[in-house]
């Protein structure tokens, strides 16, 4: 029987407009009354997951697991990068308009007016609807703190470091440095990103570690996902699910696929699975 219920948000849990909605708030609280347990994995920083009407309902995985927190917001687990590791990509990268997420806040090497130019950049390049990911970027602006100088990022929890790439050798010259860097993985959601954390973080090893916290085995997880960084959580867990119109990678890496996501179908398939005995 399924005790932990764990997934993903955009692309697979959440509707098309990228959003919760009763339905999917209908079904999570009919998980949490049927006595089960859920949780969201997701590439996105604390502030970021954006929990709105399930807020204190879910335990957080996020930044690609290198945080975990409990459904009252405090962190159970934090793993970030290397000081140095962190310094030396800045270093070999001093034109990365990149986020270095932490526990603390999202931070930016630039000026508010750099950083405008920036949004305005990745809308314009964004595949796609323009209206969300510019509603996205400016709820996201409110947690992004700037720094003058990359020594200011000494003492920062920099658990992971989020880059949109829309250039090739740029993302030969960041996958050199991935290689020459054992400590640090790349698991990007989709082609042109980059998101770098500590080599031994991912989804799957999050849920492991969650999973034995609230002592239950990983038969009785069931995880859902749709992205290049959810391909690792859906390799190892028997009950692993991608949406029908998920990448390619996902849903090679599940066991099974569920319908579409705009039609709810992971929720659904969630409540159905709390049914069986």
């Amino acid at each position: 029987m399924i005790q932990l219920f764990v997934s993903d948000l955009d692309g697979t849990l959440l509707n098309q407009s990228h959003q919760w909605d009763e339905e999917i708030v209908r079904g999570i609280d009919q998980l949490l009354k049927a006595d089960r347990s859920f949780a969201i994995a997701t590439g996105r920083d604390s502030q970021l997951a954006d929990l709105g009407p399930v807020d204190r309902k879910a335990y957080v995985i996020c930044m690609n697991g290198a945080q975990i927190l409990d459904p009252d917001h405090q962190t159970l687990k934090l793993s970030p990068m290397s000081e140095q590791t962190v310094r030396e990509f800045v270093q070999a990268f001093p034109e990365a308009k990149a986020d270095f997420a932490s526990d603390s806040g999202i931070y930016r090497l630039c000026t508010r007016e750099e950083y405008a130019q920036d949004e305005r950049r990745q809308i314009e390049s964004y595949e796609g609807d323009p209206d969300w990911v510019k509603k996205f970027l400016t709820y996201k602006r409110q947690f992004v703190k700037f720094l003058d100088s990359p020594d200011q990022l000494k003492g920062i929890n920099v658990c992971k470091i989020n880059w949109s790439v829309r250039n090739d050798p740029l993302q030969e010259k960041i996958d050199r440095f991935v290689t020459a860097h054992p400590d640090i993985c790349n698991a990007p959601y989709a082609k042109h990103f980059c998101e770098l954390t500590r080599a031994d973080v991912n989804k799957a090893t999050a849920i492991q570690w969650l999973a034995h916290r609230l002592h239950f085995r990983s038969d009785e997880v069931a995880v859902y996902g749709d992205g290049g960084n959810d391909i690792e959580m859906l390799k190892a867990f028997d009950h692993s699910y991608a949406p029908s119109n998920a990448s390619p990678s996902a849903i090679a890496a599940a066991n099974y696929t569920v319908g579409p996501f705009e039609t709810h179908s992971v929720i659904h398939h969630m409540v159905e699975m709390t049914k069986k005995a």
